[in-house]
């Protein structure tokens, strides 16, 4: 901060607000964890009553989109902001983990087989794949659990994996390992360094504020995928009742299907055909252009002149092959008919993948 012109009185300050930011937050932790929780389960309950009003009613165009429309909103309310929330208690949970492990005598690795050790949905997810493999469970109970699910949480084109028939299918899982012997880590230690430094986890311990923290982001997080997931099918199924394939439904905003509760059925298609063809005019303009990172003037704007008779390789296509991974450090292994990941790609695949 004197690098950039921060006085010493003013970067003292700045300490000593984030530390009381910190302290407060902490305190406040239980009541927060307490409403976290609340807003799960709401999301829970309405969601399963939201699914048995809808398997009540007539089941057209409209019940899908009210059905749609109540799934959203309660998305946002009892989740999306909840868990913006607590992903912000996390984030400076982990952020004072970091600080520990960059500052503290104690082994790095024993901070990092900490946070593996916290259960997840994710956790959970690679456990029951595995499950999945040695046959411990059957593949329906998996999708039951996990099949809301896709490789695109925001994209109404590609389908769920319930959805999918070829999903586990073809694919090769390793079975599950024995899982390794995790150091204990020392609270004790942890928790003078944490007092040196005027941190008082006093209604909460410093594991206990991590672990749950964690647990709780990741809970809210795929519980309010399943709300999203739910409402995409049902926008999905209203757009083929109107005659409306799902790419077209991909063109169209939010505010646009909302419109049918204000709009008769012949009305809604007509503005719904108006706003796709023309979304799929501008897609096809901005192909033409390229832009850079930062655009700062007009010059940063390139017409790539040869776009339509040269191709770009990407597609929309799915594959299911053998992976090799290419080190150049290495010998160059036969590559035919597999998926080739290739090191310093841009984007590179752990990105991709991630």
């Amino acid at each position: 901060l004197e690098n950039f012109g921060f006085s010493k009185h003013e970067i003292k300050n700045l300490k000593e607000s984030f530390r009381e930011f910190t302290n407060n937050l902490i305190h406040d932790f239980p009541k927060l964890t307490n409403k976290f929780n609340k807003s799960y389960e709401k999301l829970a309950r309405n969601r399963e009553k939201c699914i048995l009003e809808l398997a009540n009613s007539r089941k057209n165009y409209y019940d899908y989109l009210l059905a749609s429309q109540k799934l959203l909103f309660d998305c946002r309310k009892y989740g999306v902001i909840p868990f913006s929330a607590v992903a912000r208690v996390a984030f400076v949970g982990t952020a004072i983990l970091q600080g520990l492990k960059s500052n503290s005598s104690l082994k790095p690795e024993i901070f990092d087989h900490f946070l593996t050790s916290i259960n997840t949905p994710l956790s959970e997810f690679k456990e029951e794949i595995g499950k999945l493999v040695d046959g411990k469970i059957s593949k329906k109970y998996f999708l039951e659990k996990y099949g809301h699910l896709r490789p695109g949480t925001y994209d109404i084109t590609i389908p769920r994996y319930d959805k999918n028939q070829d999903y586990l299918k073809n694919i090769k899982f390793s079975p599950n390992k024995k899982p390794k012997k995790i150091s204990k880590i020392n609270e004790k230690k942890i928790n003078e360094i944490l007092e040196k430094h005027h941190l008082k986890f006093k209604e909460v311990s410093f594991v206990e504020f991590i672990r749950q923290s964690v647990t709780q982001r990741e809970k809210l997080k795929f519980e309010f995928t399943k709300n999203l997931s739910e409402a995409l099918e049902y926008i999905a199924t209203a757009g083929k009742k109107l005659g409306f394939s799902r790419e077209e439904m991909s063109n169209l905003e939010f505010n646009d299907i909302m419109q049918f509760s204000t709009k008769n059925r012949q009305q809604l298609a007509s503005t719904w055909k108006k706003k796709s063809d023309r979304k799929n005019t501008v897609r096809k303009l901005n192909e033409y252009f390229m832009l850079s990172s930062i655009i700062f003037s007009e010059d940063d704007f390139q017409v790539i002149r040869s776009y339509v008779t040269k191709p770009n390789f990407i597609t929309k296509k799915q594959i299911t092959a053998n992976v090799s991974i290419l080190n150049l450090k290495n010998k160059i292994p036969d590559i035919e008919n597999k998926i080739v990941i290739i090191e310093n790609a841009d984007p590179g695949y752990d990105w991709i993948f991630a």
